[in-house]
């Protein structure tokens, strides 16, 4: 896959996340009712900083961590836990 393809299916899934509403579209409006517009850049801030992490964690060679099935389980229990 060269670089014009990869950027190409990057920047489509990423704008498929960013058009689809969910829980990050319904904490920037209520946020941004309550604090104004500074609240839209904090979110966005904020999930950039996640992204920043998890790329950088992919990049170093934690994937092979995050295939495993103890990882999968523990994820999979605290995320359900969560919703």
């Amino acid at each position: 896959m060269g670089l014009a393809e990869m950027f190409a299916l990057s920047f489509t899934i990423g704008l498929s996340g960013a058009m689809s509403p969910g829980p990050l579209t319904v904490l920037t409006v209520a946020e941004t009712a309550r604090r104004g517009m500074v609240a839209p850049f904090l979110i966005v801030a904020g999930h950039a900083g996640m992204e920043l992490l998890a790329t950088t964690a992919l990049s170093l060679g934690l994937l092979a961590i995050a295939n495993s099935p103890r990882f999968i389980g523990t994820i999979s229990l605290v995320g359900g836990t969560a919703m």
